[in-house]
Parts: structure tokens; C-alpha cells; sequence
């Protein structure tokens, strides 16, 4: 890991430890890069594609309290978790560009969990919407970090394409960066 890499992920995990955010990998609490032990899932071998990246996400919160109309939630955590079990490598397909590009994988669950974070801290609920309005919001920002995985498999042919590769790996750091100073 370089020294960029490495201040990243420690902001990263400082963020992630103060405003109730939880990342797992392999069943452990915390950020950290990908290895291709990570990749325990069953291969689909009718697939195409060399490896596949799984990223769970979830929200969940202990209580509401009111305050007139405003419902604060209580406890709020918002929890990404890589997901071994259905990550998987064909045998004889690792490579470092591909790792490279299943952790820009990872990397959009990232953004998607601190942009989630943003979102729920920036909105007010009221009495009348704090029941749906969280899983609305949820759902709307997993639905853009989804496609924003699809376009990124498209523009990087699956990491085939290693210019466009190296452009969405300097973005991707980049949002990373910007996301943990807000």
C-alpha cells in the first residue's frame, strides 16, 4: 500500500469511527485493502468476467425522539460490509490491475456509505415521514452508487482498459478524499 493509500484509508476509518459507520471485511470491523483472500465466494463459471465484488449495505437506528414535529433518529449506524461469500476469482485470473479495479469496487461502497451518512445527517424527518423517508433515501443513494459501479465496469472493460482504469482509480481516490473532509 502506498503512503497515499494509507492516509486515505486512515481518514477513512477516523470518519467511519465517529459518525456511526461501520465497515467489515472478511467478518472484521475495518477498513483496509482488499486481497484476493478475500474472495472465498462460489465462481459463477458461466460468467465472463474474471472475479466479481459483492459490497452489503444497511442502515438501522435504536430510537425516534420528538421534538414538536421534527422525529430525530437515535442511534443511527450505517454498516458496509465486503461480502466474501459471493466475491469470487477464477483460478489462474488474479492479477494486481485486477485487484486494483475489484477494490474500486469496494471503493463506491465507500463512497455510497459515506454519502449516506451525509444524507441522513443533512435531513430533517418529521413525525409524519421518519417511518419511510430513511429507507427512501437509502435506497435512492444504493440505486446511484449501483450505477455508478455499472459505468464503471463499462468505461474500464472489467479493468481491460487500463487507461481508463488508472483515470477512474485517481477519481475514485479523489472522491474519497473529498468525501472524508465534508
Amino acid at each position: 500500500m502506498n503512503s497515499k493509500h494509507a492516509i486515505l484509508f486512515f481518514f477513512v476509518l477516523i470518519s467511519i469511527g465517529t459518525h456511526g459507520q461501520e465497515v467489515f471485511i472478511n467478518g472484521t470491523q475495518g477498513n483496509r485493502r482488499l486481497t484476493w483472500e478475500d474472495f472465498a465466494g462460489q465462481v459463477d463459471k458461466r460468467s465472463a468476467f474474471a472475479a466479481f465484488t459483492w459490497w452489503d449495505m444497511n442502515y438501522r437506528y435504536s430510537s425516534v425522539q420528538f421534538n414538536g414535529d421534527t422525529a430525530i433518529l437515535m442511534g443511527l449506524m450505517i454498516k458496509l460490509e465486503f461480502n466474501s461469500n459471493r466475491s469470487w476469482i477464477k483460478k489462474g485470473k488474479e492479477s494486481d490491475n485486477l485487484l486494483i479495479h475489484e477494490q474500486g469496487h469496494f471503493d463506491i461502497g465507500l463512497l455510497c456509505l459515506l454519502d449516506l451518512m451525509r444524507t441522513f445527517d443533512s435531513t430533517i424527518f418529521f413525525r409524519s415521514d421518519f417511518a419511510t423517508k430513511p429507507g427512501l433515501l437509502f435506497r435512492t443513494s444504493l440505486e446511484k452508487y449501483q450505477a455508478l459501479s455499472l459505468k464503471y465496469d463499462a468505461e474500464t472493460d472489467h479493468s481491460k482498459n487500463q487507461r481508463r482504469q488508472i483515470k477512474w482509480d485517481l477519481f475514485l481516490n479523489n472522491e474519497l478524499q473529498r468525501s472524508v473532509r465534508k
